[in-house]
């Protein structure tokens, strides 16, 4: 797993419904949520929602204690706000937007979902050349054509790719510093059969937030804003977008931790908020369900990490 990722978990952790990080389908078989955030968060002291303050305060002085880079820390159960803290206040407080780095992906893949819920796109079968017509691609071949958008969501599309050292000029700064960084991961050539082989690539992530546009004629930020943040009642939120005005999909969306709980929250309630289906269950499930890593302990499902406890992780 790479560094990008663990300073990822570290910026945004958010422990919803339970500070002993129980297990997904523990938290949904518990009592639903009681009180939406979508205008603004209610708090209750944690005893009120069946939890121990004495181990919350514990939790929270081990992260005050730890060299961990870690800048808020929020526990929500039953819809309420039961502890906030922010451990840069200097820097950074409840009124800033974080960077959520690859977070992001999760948030796209949340996206296409929602475009599969709407009718922009059919399902995670299409090819993923389909949604490029009118490109000329290079090292096109047997394995290329066969890549589906189910192998982009899942890290498992095949092309050569090197994300994992930042001590070179690897293909994510490449890609970054390219003029159409879509083309730059279409172009690659392939490594592996599509489906075959996991390999992180933050390229697979930004073709989602590509498709997004050309499916549905928006940017992913439109896009979101209309279908999830909108609806969540997130509206103070940044996103870095390529040369051609696409938001970046593998990172660099940035949200207040409050509103990063609101997602968090969604997918815990299998993509329901306050009586409006977000995003399908079907879509919640598959995205915390997926095949083995190299990466001890640990699945990926649709741009979601899963550990060997069935719990989920941004």
């Amino acid at each position: 797993m790479n560094a990008r990722r663990v300073v990822t978990l570290a910026v945004s952790l958010i422990l919803v419904s339970t500070v002993l990080l129980t297990t997904p389908s523990q938290v949904q078989a518990d009592r639903p949520v009681e009180v939406w955030p979508t205008d603004e968060w209610a708090t209750a002291i944690p005893e009120e929602q069946g939890m121990d303050s004495t181990e919350l305060s514990d939790v929270y002085t081990h992260v005050r204690n730890s060299d961990a880079q870690i800048r808020s820390l929020l526990v929500v159960r039953h819809g309420y706000l039961v502890a906030e803290e922010y451990f840069t206040p200097q820097l950074y407080d409840i009124n800033n937007t974080h960077i959520v780095f690859s977070v992001t992906k999760s948030v796209v893949s949340c996206l296409i979902g929602i475009a599969i819920d709407q009718g922009f796109i059919d399902n995670t079968s299409q090819l993923l050349l389909d949604f490029f017509p009118d490109r000329t691609i290079s090292n096109l071949g047997v394995w290329k054509e066969a890549i589906t958008l189910e192998d982009v969501l899942r890290m498992r599309s095949g092309f050569r790719w090197d994300e994992d050292n930042y001590e070179d000029y690897n293909d994510f700064f490449a890609m970054r510093n390219s003029d159409d960084w879509a083309q730059y991961v279409l172009d690659r050539p392939m490594d592996y059969e599509p489906g075959s082989t996991f390999y992180y690539n933050s390229g697979n992530s930004h073709l989602l937030a590509t498709i997004i546009n050309v499916t549905t004629g928006m940017t992913p930020l439109a896009f979101a804003d209309q279908y999830l943040f909108g609806p969540l009642g997130i509206t103070r939120r940044g996103w870095l977008t390529d040369p051609h005005g696409v938001n970046f999909g593998g990172s660099n969306l940035a949200l207040t931790p409050r509103d990063l709980a609101k997602f968090g929250l969604l997918f815990i309630n299998n993509g329901t908020w306050d009586g409006q289906q977000i995003v399908s269950s079907d879509w919640v499930n598959r995205s915390n369900h997926g095949p083995a890593t190299p990466y001890p302990q640990t699945s990926y499902g649709y741009q979601w990490w899963i550990d060997d406890n069935n719990g989920w992780y941004s």
